[in-house]
């Protein structure tokens, strides 16, 4: 089930409520997707969606993607991922977390989650910097694709993304969009990708960067990423 570009407005809100109602008794949605959606003000989604989606025990994709979710919002979708057991999709991209707590919240969420495989959380602000960043980072080493990034991430947020990559884990996909990556983590990334093993497929967008800049012409280098299948 996908909606997708709209804006909201007081006219829209019966459209919401009727959509809302039409999925109260859907007990088999496998994907569930709202795209570019401004939602209606807290408690709509925990309201109206969450609880439809629990009920839903095969539900495998979730993505919620710019839909200007408040903080309320935020902190029950974080709660309904920590109790879930049957995502391996999640897609909450262009997002605000801007609760140190909800940021916590969801590290732990995605750490405890069993079968999580993909997590896109582009665009998303995490509040708590390097720290809390570090805990996201740590919580999605078991998942095979991850998306991360976001204009205010500092060059510390940069540098534990780079050591992040350079440690054991199973991503096979990366991409780390809209954080500026300064000349010092330029090199710390070539260096991670180059002792990576399990990386295929990494994207570099809005970074302030010209490739092959992480491509530093060495045969070490050249023959590390050889493996890569996108870039």
């Amino acid at each position: 089930l996908c909606i997708a570009t709209s804006l909201l407005d007081d006219d829209m809100m019966p459209c919401y409520e009727y959509f809302a109602e039409g999925i109260q008794r859907r007990t088999s949605l496998e994907a569930f997707k709202i795209i570019n959606y401004n939602l209606p003000q807290s408690p709509w989604l925990a309201r109206n969606i969450l609880p439809v989606l629990e009920q839903n025990m095969k539900l495998s994709v979730l993505e919620m993607s710019n839909c200007s979710l408040s903080a309320d919002d935020v902190t029950a979708l974080v709660k309904f991922i920590s109790e879930n057991k049957t995502l391996s999709t999640l897609n909450i991209s262009h997002t605000m977390i801007e609760s140190e707590d909800t940021a916590k919240a969801l590290a732990r969420a995605l750490n405890k989650h069993p079968t999580l495989r993909r997590v896109n959380l582009a665009y998303c602000k995490l509040a708590g910097g390097h720290s809390v960043m570090d805990k996201v980072l740590a919580a999605c080493k078991k998942c095979d694709e991850l998306e991360i990034g976001h204009n205010d991430f500092d060059s510390k947020c940069v540098e534990k993304i780079a050591q992040f990559l350079g440690k054991k884990h199973s991503l096979t996909s990366f991409s780390l969009v809209g954080a500026k990556v300064d000349t010092s983590n330029k090199k710390l990334l070539s260096e991670a990708l180059t002792v990576n093993k399990t990386i295929q497929k990494i994207r570099l967008h809005s970074n302030a960067l010209q490739l092959p800049a992480i491509i530093r012409k060495t045969k070490k280098v050249t023959t590390a990423l050889s493996r890569l299948t996108q870039l």
